[in-house]
């Protein structure tokens, strides 16, 4: 991948206008500022610019930025790329940690961090609270993705849907107190006050988590895939000359597969354990601890105290599918006695803390249509969040059902999940799946199988191919039938007589699927369809919709033609979808032939921007006639005439219940854009998938 010098980029603020709330004190309008149009060389250099002020935020281009000293955010500010896959920081030379935090408040979205031989870390947090690292990815890091140092108790923060891959000989996210003088602090389960870890992936990490030195963490909703050796662990008094162990801990909710020696280790400290389902492989020389509990690593436990665990509650683990309880290391059975330090039931009284964290809840907006009792052919692409993939089926589909898609695939060797579950399950992870049918990383389909994914024959797939998938379900039974036909082939049989998944929630409404990869976009599914299997009617002809598409963080998937011959004077018109307050969207228009790659690409532009407004674009910067507030779950009407000779254009807005209000009267394209003669094209960018949707986009000529 080509490494662009970061001398290429110039930065520029756009003042966002609004009036920010921290606490009860009011803070001044923040700014938002662009990296890619204005005046800094470096990352680092536009944090420390005296234009850079607290709860600002700088977005970084989606660009791959050769970092080679460590990158220090001392202000309270949010840093945003353009989604992991491309904003990247790649350390080079021999920079031994890519991003230091020491301010509070501090939120990290959408960007990628790539270690080196020389790099340890991708970022440190020193004593700071209310961080967010968000939707972010950690690759090849030799000993930590995200290092928590909470002083004295005092880091606070959420790491969630974030990515780690091969930290190979540390941990995804490592949690110390760092001094560890904070003695006696309050277990305090189920509070703020803990450092939180949610909705991530990780992968050939040695650990998922560590901690040591009074930590607090919760780990929750996360999903773990071949560690080194245990998964998940806890310290006690041991490493580093450590003063304490760890405080206590939070533990569930996590899939976790094939760890290499147990999925849960406790050393030290207390806390609980529950709803974790642990899958080993079938390696028979290697010990298969679901939840190990000793006093330290040692085989022979030391004498003294060593904090270790005196208050552990576990329940509702499973182990290969069968329930799974705290097992005691051996030669440290005289340290621990069941039901005076570890309990193998359900803690009274305990409430966990909200989920998702409210840090974080903004950063995967579902905008869900609302279920329709009437399934009809449809088409989804995979997400990386089980919230955001899953879809209704409607209701009543119970008995023997037949279900039927096309699977697209975009990789090879790439894992994508088609699960389904019942009509009112929640599905939280792939434990919800009753069934599931998957492409695996090895190029073969599979399906669950009990407690496996299994294939009656191996049906390989590969990159840019349309696989029709076939399944007969009968829910009273608890099994089903699985047929693959690859491209230009007769169908193939997959599964036969299967068993539902093992501990899943009971089903009689097939009335969900979950459409899952571990990248958006992996994979996607056509004209899915569920039917009476005793009576099955002819698969339906998807019916053409509306022009209308939700907005994408990639400008390749936010594009769409809007044909060829657009030209002269055209009026444009279209129903803008809001879903959030004050969240950037930008609707850009560009010529039939333009390659959209970025903002520069768009000759106009209409915005709702993140003061809560509607502007346009008008030459150089986004500019309003008036100012036309908008507010989340609304629609508002777009109307503008474009003169193509002139490169100028008039815009309107209608918002619900009112008159149309004049935004924009004979405005410059943008500055420095492509050539134009023909409309061709319109992106529809947003810095979350779906934070907002048009419908009904027409063009005509004037």
């Amino acid at each position: 991948m080509l490494i662009k010098k970061l001398s290429w980029f110039l930065c520029a603020a756009i003042i966002a206008g609004f009036t920010l709330v921290y606490g009860n004190l009011p803070v001044r309008a923040a700014t938002t500022h662009y990296f890619a149009e204005g005046g800094w060389n470096t990352i680092q250099q536009c944090i420390n610019d005296s234009s850079v002020l607290d709860y600002d935020t700088i977005v970084l281009p989606g660009e791959t930025f050769s970092i080679s000293s460590t990158i220090t955010v001392n202000k309270k500010l949010t840093i945003q790329g353009q989604g992991y896959n491309q904003t990247k920081l790649v350390a080079t030379g021999s920079v031994t940690r890519l991003m230091n935090i020491s301010a509070d408040n501090v939120r990290i979205k959408d960007i990628n961090f790539t270690g080196s031989s020389n790099c340890a870390t991708g970022m440190r947090i020193h004593n700071k609270q209310d961080f967010a690292i968000v939707n972010c990815e950690f690759l090849d890091l030799y000993s930590r993705g995200v290092l928590v140092e909470a002083g004295s108790g005092s880091g606070r923060g959420v790491v969630a849907h974030c990515r780690f891959i091969d930290v190979d000989s540390g941990s995804g996210v490592a949690v110390y107190a760092n001094d560890g003088t904070n003695d006696g602090q309050p277990l305090d389960l189920g509070s703020q006050n803990w450092v939180f870890v949610e909705n991530c992936y990780f992968s050939n990490c040695n650990h998922a988590i560590a901690s040591n030195k009074e930590a607090k963490y919760v780990f929750r909703y996360n999903e773990v895939y071949n560690s080194g050796t245990q998964a998940v662990d806890t310290h006690g008094k041991e490493f580093l000359g450590d003063s304490r162990g760890t405080r206590s801990y939070e533990i569930y909710e996590n899939y976790i597969y094939h760890p290499h020696f147990a999925g849960i280790w406790i050393r030290g400290g207390d806390g609980v354990i529950y709803n974790n389902e642990i899958i080993f492989d079938d390696n028979p020389n290697v010990p298969k601890n679901g939840i190990l509990l000793s006093k330290t690593s040692a085989s022979t436990p030391p004498s003294g105290d060593y904090d270790k665990t005196t208050f552990l509650y576990a329940w509702g683990n499973t182990k290969n599918g069968s329930p799974t309880t705290v097992v005691v290391r051996v030669n440290h059975e005289n340290e621990f006695t069941e039901n005076v330090h570890y309990f193998n039931y359900q803690l009274t009284g305990y409430t966990p803390y909200t989920y998702p964290h409210p840090l974080a809840g903004e950063i995967t907006p579902t905008p869900t249509p609302t279920p329709t009792p009437t399934p009809v052919p449809v088409n989804w692409y995979s997400k990386v969040s089980f919230t955001e993939g899953t879809h209704s089926l409607g209701s009543g589909n119970t008995g023997i059902q037949e279900v039927e898609f096309d699977f697209n695939t975009y990789y090879n060797q790439r894992d994508g999940v088609v699960g389904y579950a019942g009509y009112n399950t929640d599905i939280v992870g792939y434990a919800s799946f009753s069934f599931a049918i998957r492409s695996n990383s090895s190029g073969y389909f599979d399906a669950m199988n009990g407690t496996s994914y299994q294939a009656l024959t191996q049906i390989p797939y590969s990159a840019n191919n349309t696989y029709h998938v076939r399944a007969v379900v009968d829910l009273a039974a608890n099994t089903y039938d699985v047929w693959i036909t690859p491209p230009g082939q007769s169908e193939i049989m997959l599964a036969n007589d299967w068993a539902f998944r093992s501990a899943t929630p009971d089903i009689n409404d097939l009335g969900q699927v979950c459409v899952r990869s571990y990248n958006d976009n992996d994979f996607s599914i056509d004209d899915h369809t569920i039917s009476e299997a005793a009576a099955p009617t002819p698969t339906p002809t998807p019916t053409p919709l509306p022009v209308n598409g939700y907005s994408k963080v990639s400008f390749t998937e936010g594009t769409h033609s809007l044909g060829s011959g657009n030209t002269g004077i055209q009026e444009v018109e279209f129903d803008f979808n809001t879903y959030y307050n004050q969240r950037d969207g930008v609707v850009g228009y560009a010529g039939y032939n333009t390659d959209i790659v970025g903002y520069a690409s768009f000759s106009f532009a209409i915005r709702s921007n993140n003061s809560g407004y509607f502007d346009a674009m008008n030459g150089t910067s986004y500019q309003a006639l008036t100012q036309i507030p908008y507010s989340a779950n609304n629609t508002y009407h777009v109307r503008a005439v474009v003169d193509l000779a002139a490169n100028t254009y008039d815009v309107w807005i209608t918002p619900p219940g009112q008159s149309e209000i004049m935004l924009a009267n004979d405005w410059a394209f943008r500055s420095a854009t492509p050539d134009i003669d023909d409309l061709g094209q319109v992106c529809l960018r947003s810095y979350n998938d779906n934070d907002f949707s048009i419908d009904d986009h027409t063009i005509s000529a004037y």
